[in-house]
């Protein structure tokens, strides 16, 4: 079966994530203002928030120390990059336990762990670990990259949505986001662009905020002139062509495809069919939430004791 081209079908089937998603905004939303209030992005334009004082729902930081010791405990104990912490198998023993296969497996880790260190790959994964402690769910992507062979990229959590193969593998990832015109134009090309980018370009004004999806599902119509996973970026709200005249709606940016699947979207824990995980944040929440107004009072009652009423 042939899926649509058009952008109303990726609109459709990202509100069809989102509302999977729905039910998990609120106890994320919780366990941001209560431990990392800086690591979530709920709305595209919360890019602009990071600066302000968002941590006014902690007195007291304990959790989100122990999630930076959690972070960092499982980065020195899963990925540490002082160590070769990988190693290649050939699936069959006889060919394992040759020497030249052995010589051979050692140096394609040593070339993998080498690409490793170029790429930013370890300063995203401190990231990722944080993530799953804290809202057991985390993603982020592996794209090649002339300089540093690939780089890995990392979602915020709220702003994307996952999809789930039968066997319960993450295959579907809808993100938004922002770029700023002279991103869009250097990423996609000026004529790939929609008309108020264009013009925006074009006025010299490079630093505006877009609103940008990038959907990855698997290509239902595959075969073997197409890629086994679509690609897919738009504007939202862009204003394009029709027939000379601008009109306002969603403009495709690219669509492309993948080889393989270029998400890791690791979860904690998950029950049943599920998507998004469960793990420790979440069951510590409540603690956490309790552990505020005792040290806010315990603050007061300090406050009164050294300088009385």
């Amino acid at each position: 079966m042939e899926v649509p081209h058009d952008i109303s079908y990726y609109q459709r089937r990202g509100g069809e994530l989102k509302l999977d998603r729905s039910n998990y905004l609120d106890h994320w939303r919780d366990l941001s203002n209560y431990v990392s209030p800086r690591t979530s992005r709920f709305l595209a334009s919360d890019r602009q928030k990071q600066g302000y004082t968002r941590n006014s729902y902690i007195y007291d930081n304990t959790a989100t120390m122990s999630l930076r010791a959690l972070s960092a405990g499982m980065m020195s104990g899963i990925t540490s990059p002082t160590r070769p912490w990988l190693q290649y198998r050939t699936g069959y023993r006889e060919l394992d336990e040759s020497r030249n296969v052995k010589i051979w497996l050692e140096d394609v880790r040593n070339i993998t762990m080498e690409a490793f260190l170029r790429s930013n790959l370890y300063t995203v994964l401190p990231q990722v670990y944080s993530d799953l402690g804290l809202y057991a769910t985390s993603a982020f992507a592996l794209l090649e990259d002339e300089e540093d062979t690939f780089r890995a990229m990392h979602f915020p959590v709220g702003s994307y949505m996952l999809g789930a193969s039968p066997r319960g593998n993450v295959d579907t990832c809808f993100r938004e986001y922002q770029m700023t015109v002279g991103q869009l134009v250097q990423r996609f090309g000026k004529d790939n662009v929609s008309h108020s980018v264009r013009n925006a370009f074009e006025r010299c004004n490079y630093d505006a905020w877009i609103d940008v999806v990038h959907a990855i599902e698997p290509n239902r119509d595959y075969k073997r002139n197409a890629k086994p996973w679509r690609s897919v970026y738009y504007e939202l709200g862009g204003t394009s062509r029709n027939q000379g005249a601008p009109t306002t709606g969603n403009q495709f940016l690219s669509d492309m495809g993948f080889d393989e699947f270029p998400i890791i979207a690791p979860r904690w824990q998950t029950i049943g069919e599920d998507v998004y995980g469960i793990g420790p944040g979440m069951e510590a929440l409540s603690d956490i939430k309790m552990l505020q107004p005792e040290q806010k009072r315990t603050l007061h009652a300090l406050d009164k004791m050294v300088s009385p009423p």
